[in-house]
């Protein structure tokens, strides 16, 4: 079972809750609305239990179209509830996105995160969409990369350092799979179950005519060996790996074209075996 990160806001799950989810972390808020806030006695409760924390502002879904000076003005509100928790200055706060920001609007969030960047002591985090995430990845908004796959298109961003997949319910929580031992959390993990980010640039995959040998394929085919798969761990994209591939991609209901991007990567660290 994966390592997870949990994220909830009014609805609190049990510490034997997270624990049973296999959570190393949760994501909890700082905002304007104190019963939706991260309290110095919950925190001081996730500490006693090694639960590691980080923090994400969010007041409302589309607040990060108040540019520039809503970013300065919500890093300065962020800071101080953040000081006021103990929280450490070398651990990140997430401002979200949450929202499907179109191209128009997403100039506005680079703006946003900049006011955000300009005030913030912290490291900042954006959450939101593969759409925001490549933005603020590409304008150097942003230190960590938080990304749903809401408004995301079936796509996953290279950069992510958390990924947010699965909805919870009662009480309410949300899952996001931990890419990176470092995921701007106050307390890091030693080397904590984390599963390799794709390892091509946008646009390439593992396949004829693309990359057919190294940049660490011998991951993603000592992986689908553990799952159960005949294949021989080599660096070498050759027939037995392709069919595998193609086999996978098949059960899994992906794209069946052999080819090894990133949802054929990523699946075979997160769908379930079967």
């Amino acid at each position: 079972m994966s390592v997870v990160v949990v994220d909830y806001a009014w609805s609190h799950p049990s510490i034997a809750k997270l624990q049973s989810l296999n959570a190393i972390g949760v994501a909890r808020y700082v905002s304007n609305d104190s019963a939706k806030n991260l309290s110095s006695d919950e925190y001081a409760s996730l500490k006693r239990a090694g639960i590691a924390v980080t923090l994400v502002w969010e007041t409302t879904a589309n607040r990060a179209l108040s540019g520039y000076d809503g970013g300065k003005n919500d890093a300065d509100k962020a800071e101080k509830l953040a000081d006021a928790l103990g929280y450490p200055k070398s651990a990140a706060i997430y401002f979200a996105v949450d929202f499907d920001a179109g191209p128009t609007q997403r100039r506005t969030v680079t703006q946003y995160l900049k006011g955000a960047r300009d005030s913030c002591e912290r490291p900042i985090g954006v959450y939101g969409s593969y759409y925001v995430i490549e933005d603020a990845a590409g304008q150097d908004t942003a230190d960590y990369f938080w990304q749903t796959l809401a408004w995301s298109g079936g796509q996953v961003s290279q950069y992510h350092d958390l990924l947010q997949v699965v909805t919870g319910s009662t009480p309410q929580y949300d899952i996001n799979y931990v890419a990176h031992a470092d995921w701007g959390q106050d307390v890091k993990h030693h080397d904590p179950f984390v599963y390799p980010i794709f390892p091509l640039s946008h646009g390439h995959v593992f396949g004829d005519n693309d990359v057919t040998t190294g940049h660490n394929l011998h991951l993603w085919q000592q992986r689908m060996r553990n799952r159960g798969w005949s294949i021989t761990v080599d660096d070498d994209y050759g027939p037995e790996t392709k069919g595998v591939a193609l086999a996978f991609q098949r059960e899994k209901n992906l794209v069946a074209d052999g080819l090894i991007g990133p949802h054929t990567w990523n699946a075979a660290w997160l769908s379930p075996v079967t």
